[in-house]
């Protein structure tokens, strides 16, 4: 797991410009698990699970971590899948919390997994779960905390 996992997040007074160019892709190597930098505006990842429940109680778990780190992410709930988006408001750009928070993510992923004894899903096992014919309906989809409707890898930035 990431070393990022092992800091925590700190409040962002916003006295602090956007982290860019290097600084963003040298957290972003170090973060990896299939996170993505966005417009170097925000990170972004999608989870697949199995079923329902499992994207319910990771979606919990990280919301829980929010509370406790103080950083909270959009969240995007629907059957088998959670999208987190990641920033900082208050600078309107990432910090080095915002990866914090992505490692510590991650962290709660192999909590829900090995809770459920069933196998969740990072982006690059999407294939996978589509194979296996799970399906995504979209009568079950949700957004929490939603700042936009639409997906943030589609239209760059909510």
């Amino acid at each position: 797991m990431s070393e990022l996992a092992n800091k925590k997040c700190i409040p962002c007074k916003g006295d602090v410009p956007p982290l860019k160019g290097h600084e963003l892709t040298l957290l972003l190597n170090q973060l990896g698990n299939g996170w993505r930098s966005i417009n170097e505006h925000h990170l972004y990842k999608k989870y697949d699970f199995p079923n329902f429940r499992q994207a319910l109680d990771f979606t919990s778990r990280v919301g829980e971590l929010a509370e406790q780190q103080g950083h909270h992410p959009d969240i995007y709930l629907a059957w088998g899948k959670v999208i987190l988006t990641v920033w900082t408001h208050k600078i309107d750009g990432l910090t080095e919390s915002d990866f914090i928070f992505a490692a510590k993510a991650d962290q709660e992923l192999n909590q829900v997994a090995s809770k459920s004894q069933g196998t969740a899903m990072n982006e690059d096992q999407e294939g996978a779960s589509k194979r296996l014919g799970w399906p995504y309906p979209a009568a079950s989809y949700f957004r929490i905390n939603a700042l936009c409707w639409s997906d943030p890898l589609e239209t760059g930035r909510c």
